[in-house]
């Protein structure tokens, strides 16, 4: 638990002793409405902590509605609405919110959601939050429910979103962007700045998944979540982890090894799926969903303990902080 899940534990659970909250432990909340149920999350994001000033307003309008439907995916929701909260500095607020409203506009059609209302204000920085609604048809997934002798899985390559920063951003790793083709930054910055919920999977998963969260803060941090919630731990084998081709590429230039994969597996905004499935619901699953592709990368074990391994089967110590904001 880090300090940020500490706080919330400590201070903010009292709050919520509802059976909506399903107490502080998921991606949303869900709220039932009679016949009809609602997955409600929020997510913020802040200058000079999620992004910079100059970064294009269109993509981060993108990006903030994107990285709040990933936490419906997390619970195997269906977009609907939102609301939005922003702050911007006065100077060619104009301009910029009019840049800002693009991005919104392409991502309500890319989802259908529909915009509800919010707040508009002055700031210093700029400051930005979406309450996004979403639709429950046949269940939710939650991350107190993974169990023994279940396997774990992602949805697809972890690890292109931090190179996608690092280049752009950090001196220190222009030994890569001097070493890969153009193209291929330019898909590492997509990676970053125009993440993939994984809705379909996440709803074809309900029923079949035990556990399931979207890996925002890193995979190690995330998984990490779903085992303190089930009193489990984990088996994880680096030579499972998919990597695209590219990272593939990176990796080859990294000497210290150990430093490339705390990069991929902490530093997070990935938004993929990382999620426990039984070996038996797992063949089920293949058979009715088959164009869906997982990627097992370990199991769940009866302990707390959390095993990384090498190629070569030997554990290896890695550091596990992963994203947190205090």
């Amino acid at each position: 638990m880090n300090k940020e899940q500490f706080f919330i534990h400590k201070y903010f659970s009292k709050l919520s002793l509802n059976k909506q909250s399903l107490n502080l432990k998921n991606d949303a909340a869900e709220v039932d409405f009679g016949r009809n149920k609602i997955v409600i999350s929020t997510d913020m994001m802040i200058e000079k902590i999620h992004f910079f000033k100059n970064d294009p307003p269109e993509l981060l309008a993108r990006k903030l509605i994107r990285i709040n439907i990933s936490d419906l995916a997390a619970m195997g929701a269906k977009p609907y609405g939102y609301t939005l909260n922003l702050a911007i500095p006065h100077r060619n607020a104009s301009q910029w919110i009019k840049k800002f409203i693009s991005g919104l506009e392409k991502e309500q059609k890319n989802y259908g959601l529909k915009l509800f209302g919010g707040d508009l204000s002055k700031s210093e920085k700029i400051f930005m939050s979406i309450t996004i609604f979403g639709k429950v048809s046949k269940g939710i997934h939650l991350m107190t429910s993974a169990k023994k002798k279940s396997d774990i899985y992602v949805s697809g390559n972890i690890g292109d979103a931090v190179f996608g920063y690092l280049c752009e951003n950090d001196k220190k790793y222009n030994f890569i962007k001097n070493k890969i083709s153009i193209s291929s930054l330019k898909k590492l910055k997509q990676r970053y700045f125009l993440p993939k919920p994984n809705l379909e999977l996440s709803q074809a998963l309900v029923g079949y998944a035990d556990a399931c969260t979207d890996i925002s803060d890193g995979l190690i941090s995330d998984l990490k979540k779903i085992l303190h919630f089930s009193n489990l731990g984990a088996d994880i084998y680096l030579s499972k982890i998919p990597i695209s081709a590219t990272l593939q590429s990176i990796y080859k230039l990294f000497s210290d090894k150990k430093k490339f994969w705390e990069l991929v597996l902490n530093w997070g905004e990935d938004y993929e799926l990382v999620f426990s499935m039984s070996s038996k619901k797992k063949k089920v699953f293949e058979k009715n969903k088959t164009h869906h592709k997982l990627f097992k990368v370990g199991s769940i074990r009866n302990d707390r303990q959390i095993n990384i391994y090498e190629k070569d089967l030997t554990k290896i110590k890695l550091n596990f902080s992963g994203f947190s904001h205090f």
